[in-house]
């Protein structure tokens, strides 16, 4: 019995004594690792640009930044159908839409539509999305005043990137004195 507690504190002190020397070892830091490639690549961390972290991770660049003004600036040929509010037609016309951006906007969303009815200018506001709402004149007018004194315009264009980026598709609602129409088509880069 004595022979057998003896070998218990002999094995004990044994691991005892290697415990606490592996403690004891100094620690070495490990090789450094490679540099990744892929942090140097720029992308756009801006939040509200349509390209927002494509291409993380990398170096932030604004400079790599898509608007959303930028996928609807130029000049539109609009096919432009037209319905009465019962949904029958009514006529189809063509039509050179200019889409500008609206200068000194920091969000870079805010577009400027010339060609709908003469010189007049219609605002839209775009999202990241590929959609652009015709701006409400407030007040608890739906639309915009716009073509004659007693229309507004409501409505939107909206672009598929993942389609096409030189095609979008709009829906206009223009109310007048006569009555509800519609307006539905597309409209093609120039």
């Amino acid at each position: 019995m004595k022979q057998q507690n003896l070998s218990f504190l002999f094995l004990a002190g044994l691991v005892l004594s290697g415990v606490l020397y592996s403690g004891c070892t100094r620690y070495e830091d490990p090789a450094p690792a490679e540099d990744d490639p892929r942090l140097d690549r720029p992308y756009c961390n801006v939040p509200g640009a349509v390209n927002y972290n494509w291409g993380f991770p990398g170096t932030p660049d604004s400079s790599t930044c898509i608007y959303p003004v930028d996928s609807f600036i130029g000049n539109w040929l609009l096919r432009d159908t037209v319905f009465f509010s019962d949904q029958s037609y009514d006529t189809v016309t063509s039509r050179i839409l200019s889409i500008l951006a609206v200068t000194g906007d920091s969000t870079r969303s805010r577009l400027q539509l010339s060609g709908w009815c003469g010189p007049e200018l219609l605002q839209a506001t775009a999202n990241k999305f590929g959609r652009a709402d015709l701006d409400s004149a407030g007040a608890g007018i739906d639309g915009q005043i716009a073509c004659a004194a007693s229309d507004t315009l409501s409505g939107f264009l909206s672009l598929n990137h993942f389609r096409t980026a030189d095609t979008f598709y709009y829906e206009i609602n223009r109310f007048s004195a006569d009555g509800r129409r519609v307006h539905k088509g597309f409209g093609v880069r120039q």
